[in-house]
Parts: C-alpha cells; structure tokens; sequence
C-alpha cells in the first residue's frame, strides 16, 4: 500500500456504499478499482476525488482514517479520525488514485463514536438487507439489491475492534445486538429494531426470530402456496409463528393480496400462527401494546406489566420509529 494513500471512513465512506449499491444489482468490490480507474497521487487532487466518490456536498467534510499504514492528511475540509483497530487489505476496498475504502463492517464500528444505538442499529440492518437509502435521490430508497455484508463478518471485526478497547466498539456491539439481517425495507428495519430492543429500553423484548429467510413448504402444500417455499417477513421458527407485516404501499394491489393472502395461508397450514401488523397499528399505542402483548402469550413468554418508565420509553422509541400517537 502507497504511503501516500487515503483512507475513507466513517459517514463519508457510508455515503459511498450507499452510492455504489443506488444502481442495484451487486457490489463487485474487485471491479471498483478498476471501473473508477486510477491516475497519478496527488493528496489535493485524491482528496477532491474522494469527495466526489462519496458525494460530499459543497462545505461537507471528509471523513479520513488517520491508522495502521494511513498517515495524517493536511488538507482542508477533512475531518481525521484516530482508528487503531485493523486497516488491512480484508477491512479495505481500493477506488484507483491512493484511495481506499473502509468495508462495511468497519464502518459500522466507526460509527459507534457518533450514532446512538438505535441509528446505528439502523445503519446495520441496511447495510445486511436488501434495500439502500440514498436521500440525494427523489425516491430516497432503492430496493432489491445484495446485502453488503453479513452479520458474522460484522460481529467478528466489531468483537476485534472491542477487546482492542478501540473507542466506539462498544456502541457498535450494543447496536449489533438489537439489528437483524436480510430486512427489505426501512419500515421492516425500525420494526425488527422494536421486536429486539428490550422492554427496559422501551421495545418488546421480542428476540430471537429471523426476517426474510426461506421456509420450505412440504409438498402437499405446494398448490396452496404455489411455490416450493415461502418467506415470512418475521419468524420465530421454534415457537412456529410468524408475523406479516402490511404496508400501505406494498399491499394496494389485487395481486400482490392474492399473493399474501396465499403465504399467509400456507404458514397456518405447516402449523404456524400468523399475526398481521400494520401501519394503523404501529402509529396507535394502544393498538400496538395490544399487539405486543398478543404476539408475547403467541410465543409462550408471560411478564409482568411494565412499570411507568418502561411506559414512557416505549412512548418516546415508538414515536421516533413509527410516529406512533400513544
């Protein structure tokens, strides 16, 4: 590696993957060297170049990682971050001109200096699902596209990163234990977020299902669900529920209903008991205890009633995630 290479990191190499995944498909790592080609070093001219990349805006600083074999950058507009967990060719994606980029699961660690829990959590579930936000874009999300990384690889460096005791792991992991892979949507990523985050903290306390995973249907239910398998948006596998979640957008549509009415269908006769939560639901606190305490007695878990702050911080965790009114 180039002594005189740069380093990306932190919100500044988040906007690039978000960039890189905006045109779908996969993100080849291999080929983004080679697609965004590469010229002679010149710190002034990587450093406009990495802006560009990263699609800072006009008075937008530069996160740069300033560690392992990345020196300072005195360069203007550039925020340098101290980083002492590994900065190898694993960690790193190489853009041509000097240029490198922190992966994913660095990223995500980075992050833990900045985010709280749940945003960072937030960021961790796009960046594992199959949807990508680019706000710069009049859509604001683009859909159906590989999640970058996995949640082993994001547990294996954030685990590295805090037995280093490198500042921010730690809300990293914190922010790890309550996201979830292969959600599909942002709406689908705050739900996943509640069901996980623990009743002290104002959600559920609801662990320990899957989203969006494959479940194959026994041959006698093929011509009920018409397909060979099925996957329910959340699933507790072990207690054989499951819960569908209905978007205002999404499920508008005669076809796309005929199509959940089917799985819906198919689960309760493998012998699941399917629960339906929907955007009324979730803005509605009265509703969405409800529905919380019908998905606990579901799952077999029986708890006291929760006390006035538990009350109060699902209040205020419900309204940022859903703007629900309680």
């Amino acid at each position: 590696m180039d002594t005189k290479a740069i380093c990306v990191g932190s919100s500044s190499a988040l906007r690039f993957w978000r960039s890189a995944r905006s045109v779908g498909g996969t993100v080849r790592e291999d080929e983004i060297a080679s697609a965004f080609g590469s010229r002679a070093f010149d710190i002034t001219r990587q450093v406009a170049r990495a802006r560009d990349l990263c699609l800072c805006e006009e008075n937008q600083p530069l996160d740069l990682v300033f560690g392992g074999s990345f020196g300072r950058c005195f360069v203007a507009n550039v925020h340098i971050h101290k980083w002492r967990a590994p900065l190898g060719s694993k960690q790193l994606i190489e853009a041509g001109d000097g240029i490198y980029i922190c992966r994913a699961p660095v990223v995500i660690a980075q992050l833990g200096l900045t985010l709280d829990t749940v945003s960072l959590a937030q960021v961790a579930c796009e960046l594992m699902g199959t949807y990508g936000l680019v706000p710069w874009t009049d859509e604001g999300v683009v859909w159906d596209v590989d999640p970058l990384v996995s949640y082993a690889e994001c547990r294996e460096y954030i685990s590295a990163a805090r037995a280093l005791r490198v500042r921010g792991a730690t809300g990293a992991s914190d922010a790890l234990q309550i996201a979830v892979p292969d959600s599909n949507s942002p709406r689908e990523t705050d739900i996943a977020i509640y069901f996980q985050l623990g009743r002290p903290s104002g959600g559920a306390g609801l662990g320990g299902f899957e989203m969006n995973r494959k479940l194959l249907v026994p041959q006698e239910y093929w011509p009920l669900a018409g397909q060979r398998s099925i996957k329910p948006d959340f699933c507790w596998k072990n207690a054989r529920v499951a819960c569908e979640y209905d978007s205002d957008d999404n499920h508008l549509n005669s076809s796309q209903k005929t199509k959940d009415e089917r799985r819906r269908a198919t689960l309760e006769a493998m012998g699941y008991k399917v629960m339906t939560l929907t955007n009324g639901i979730l803005k509605n606190g009265e509703a969405l205890n409800a529905f919380t305490a019908e998905l606990e007695q579901q799952l077999g878990i029986r708890r006291n009633p929760m006390n006035a702050n538990m009350l109060a911080r699902r209040r205020d965790l419900c309204e940022r995630l859903f703007g629900t009114t309680m």
